[in-house]
C-alpha cells in the first residue's frame, strides 16, 4: 500500500541554469558588438542594433539610383554577419581604393607630414563593382568614419595591403605571472595525492584532493614552503584549472530544500511558487515523520524489553598515521573505519574499526560489523529489532545487508523479526552523530597516531563508548549467498517493480524467513508489499541453515597500492623505530587504484 502522501502529482522542477560568468558575459557581448546586434555595456548601458541607413542622393555619383533597398539590406547583413572586427576592417579595405593627389602644395611635402591621399568608395553588387560616395558608403554599412581610416591606415602599413588584425586586448599585462612562477603553482597543486570515489570509480574517472583538504590550507602549505609569491585568487583559479574536485562534506543542509527555497524566491509566477511550496512542504512532512517515527520506537523500546532500536552510521575515515607536520597533506595515507552503533535503550555505543589494509568499507563489511554487534551485543529475550540508518545504498540499502539479516534471524536464540528503517536524504542526523562528533573534536587536540590499534584506545576513551573493537572476527561475502541459496529479485511477488533507492522500511520476519515486507513510507499505518529472496520450490520453513554457507571475503592483509606505500615510508622519519616494521611489512598491488571513501556518491550505484 503506497504512503497517501506519495500520491501527490507534483511536476518535476529542474535546476535552473547557473548565472553567466563575467568571462562568458565579455564574450557575448563582443560577440553581439561585432554583429551590430543589441547589447549591454559593462556598465549595464543599452546599446541599439545597427541598421542599414538610406543612400545619399548625391548630384555627381547620383548613388540613389545604384542602389535598390533590398540590395542595400543585403549589403549590410552580409557586412555585419562577418561578425569579426579584423575580417570586416578587411571588407572595407578591399572595397576603397586611394591615389595620390595630382598636385600637392610645395610646403606639405617639405614639412614631413604624412601624405594625403584621395579615398574612391565602392560596392560589390551581382559581380559589378559600382563606386558610390563616401556619404553612402557609410550609411549603408553604418560605420563611422573613423571605422574606415583605421581600416585603411592598417591596410597601408603592410606590403600586401591587408590590413593587421586589431592588436585590443592582445598585450601581456604588466603583472603576468612569470612562466616559472606559474610552474611553481601547477608543481605544488599536482604534488597532493589524487583519489577516485571509492563508489563510482566504474563510472566516472573524476579525481579528487584528500577529504580533509581544502584550498586556504593548500595555499598556506604554498607560502610556507618559501615559493614564488602569488594571491590566494590566483593559487584558486590554478586549482580550479588543476580538473580535480573538493570533497562536499555531509552537512545539516538538505540540497532538495535549498533548491526548492531558491526557486521559490526566484520564482515570478505565483502558480509555480504555489507548487513549488507544496513540493518543500511534502519534503519536510516526509523527512519529520521519519524522525517521528524513531521517535516513537525508541519510547516503544523503553518500555518494552523485548524490543531494541539500534541506529548507526560510518564515521569520515580516521588517517594513519596521523601527524601535526604539513608533510603528511602531500602523502597518501591508510584509512581506518569507524562504523559506530548505539543502543537507544541502554544508550550505550559500540564502535567496529578496522583498517583498509584489513577490509574495504563496501557492504559486506559493514554487514558484517551489524550480524556481529547482533548476535553478540542483543540480549536473549529481545524479540524485535529496529535499525535506523541513512539511505547510502553502497553501505546500508542492498542485497547483501537483507541477506546478512536472514543469517541473523536464524543465529539469534531470540529475534523474530528485524525491521530496518532509512532516514530521509538530507534529514539523516543520527544519534552516533553525536559521538563522532566527541571524536573530531577530541582529535583536533591529538598530537599523533602512530599506527591502527592507537585508534581504538583514543576512541574508547572518547566520551560514553561501551566497546571499541578492533573488526569482527570475519568479514563474510553476503553476496555468496545470493548465488547459492538464496536468490536477488527485482519484483515483488504482487508482480510490481521494486526499486531498492524508493524502498524506506524492509521488515524480515522467522515466520516468513527469506522474504522481505517492503514498502516506500515511514507511515506505520501503510501495508507492505513482499519480496521473495527465496529460490523456486524452496519454502521459508525448510530453508538451510545460511551461516553454512557463508565465505569469508578476505584470506589475509588486503593490499594497498605502491605510490601509497612509497608515500608512508616518507613519513618514517616522523615516526618512532618500533612502528616502521608495520609499514615496511605491508602488501601492496601494483596496478591497484588509490580510492577515497569519504567520497560523494557521483553516481547511482549498482548493488
Amino acid at each position: 500500500m503506497q504512503d497517501p502522501l506519495d500520491e501527490v502529482d507534483l511536476e518535476d522542477h529542474s535546476e535552473e541554469p547557473k548565472p553567466p560568468t563575467k568571462r562568458k558575459l565579455k564574450s557575448d557581448r563582443k560577440i553581439a558588438r561585432n554583429s551590430g546586434q543589441l547589447y549591454s555595456t559593462a556598465s549595464g548601458e543599452e546599446v541599439p542594433a545597427r541598421s542599414a541607413g538610406e543612400v545619399h542622393k548625391c548630384g555627381y555619383l547620383k548613388c540613389h539610383t545604384l542602389l535598390s533597398p533590398e540590395e542595400v539590406q543585403q549589403l549590410f547583413s552580409e557586412f555585419w554577419s562577418l561578425g569579426s572586427h579584423n575580417r570586416q576592417w578587411q571588407k572595407v579595405a578591399s572595397l576603397i581604393e586611394y591615389k595620390e593627389p595630382a598636385r600637392r602644395r610645395k610646403r606639405m611635402e617639405d614639412s614631413g607630414k604624412s601624405r594625403r591621399l584621395t579615398y574612391f568608395y565602392h560596392f560589390e553588387v551581382n559581380g559589378k563593382r559600382l563606386r558610390v560616395c563616401k556619404e553612402t558608403f557609410l550609411s549603408v554599412l553604418c560605420v563611422s568614419e573613423t571605422f574606415v581610416r583605421n581600416a585603411m591606415e592598417k591596410k597601408l602599413k603592410t606590403v600586401s595591403g591587408i590590413p593587421e588584425d586589431d592588436a585590443r586586448g592582445k598585450h601581456e599585462p604588466k603583472n603576468k605571472l612569470s612562466p616559472d612562477t606559474v610552474q611553481a603553482v601547477k608543481a605544488h597543486i599536482s604534488s597532493f595525492p589524487s583519489y577516485v570515489s571509492h563508489y563510482c570509480r566504474a563510472q566516472t574517472k573524476s579525481l579528487y584532493f584528500a577529504a580533509d583538504l581544502d584550498k586556504k590550507t593548500m595555499y598556506d602549505l604554498y607560502i610556507q614552503q618559501g615559493n614564488p609569491k602569488v594571491s590566494f585568487t590566483t593559487y584558486k583559479q590554478h586549482v580550479k584549472d588543476s580538473g580535480r574536485k573538493f570533497k562536499k562534506w555531509k552537512s545539516d543542509h538538505c540540497g532538495k530544500c535549498d533548491k526548492l527555497n531558491m526557486e521559490i524566491k526566484a520564482c515570478g509566477d505565483q502558480e509555480k511558487v504555489k507548487s513549488l511550496q507544496a513540493a518543500l512542504e511534502l519534503h519536510l512532512r516526509k523527512a519529520d515523520r521519519a524522525y517521528e517515527l524513531k521517535k516513537e520506537t525508541k519510547m516503544l523500546a523503553l518500555k518494552d524489553d523485548t524490543i531494541r532500536v539500534l541506529v548507526y552510521d560510518l564515521e569520515k575515515c580516521l588517517p594513519v598515521p596521523f601527524l601535526r607536520t604539513g608533510d603528511s597533506y602531500y602523502t597518501r595515507q591508510i584509512n581506518m573505519f569507524n562504523l559506530t552503533v548505539l543502543d537507544t535503550s541502554s544508550n550505550l555505543t559500540y564502535c567496529y574499526m578496522w583498517p583498509e589494509t584489513e577490509a574495504s568499507r563496501g557492504a559486506n563489511s559493514i554487514a558484517s560489523c551489524l550480524l556481529r554487534h547482533i548476535l553478540q551485543q542483543v540480549p536473549n529475550g529481545v524479540k524485535k529489532v529496529f535499525l535506523f540508518s541513512d539511505a547510502c545504498t553502497s553501505q546500508n540499502r542492498n542485497s547483501h545487508v537483507s541477506a546478512m539479516y536472514f543469517v541473523a534471524l536464524q543465529q539469534h536464540p531470540s529475534i523474530e523479526q528485524i525491521d530496518h528503517i532509512f532516514m530521509v536524504s538530507g534529514h539523516s542526523f543520527l544519534e552516533v552523530d553525536n559521538k563522532h562528533s566527541v571524536i573530531e573534536r577530541r582529535k583536533d587536540k591529538l598530537e599523533r597516531i602512530s599506527v591502527p590499534e592507537q585508534w581504538y584506545d583514543f576512541v574508547r576513551e572518547a566520551g560514553k563508548t561501551a566497546d571499541s573493537t578492533r573488526y569482527p572476527d570475519e568479514f563474510y561475502d553476503f553476496a555468496n549467498l545470493l548465488k547459492t541459496v538464496l536468490i536477488k529479485r527485482e519484483k515483488t511477488l504482487s508482480g510490481a517493480a521494486f526499486n531498492w533507492l524508493n524502498t524506506f522500511w524492509f521488515k524480515y520476519t522467522l515466520e516468513n524467513l527469506g522474504i522481505i515486507e517492503v514498502k516506500n513510507s515511514h507511515n506505520a499505518d501503510a501495508g507492505f508489499e513482499k519480496l521473495s529472496f527465496l529460490r523456486q520450490g524452496v519454502k521459508s520453513s525448510f530453508l538451510p541453515n545460511l551461516s553454512s554457507h557463508l565465505v569469508k571475503c578476505f584470506s589475509g592483509p588486503q593490499p594497498i597500492s605502491v605510490q601509497k606505500q612509497k608515500d608512508l615510508l616518507k613519513l618514517l622519519p616522523f615516526l618512532e623505530t618500533k612502528y616502521h616494521s608495520f609499514y615496511l611489512n605491508l602488501r601492496t598491488e601494483k596496478s591497484l587504484e588509490d580510492t577515497d571513501p569519504d567520497l560523494p556518491e557521483d553516481l547511482p550505484p549498482q548493488f
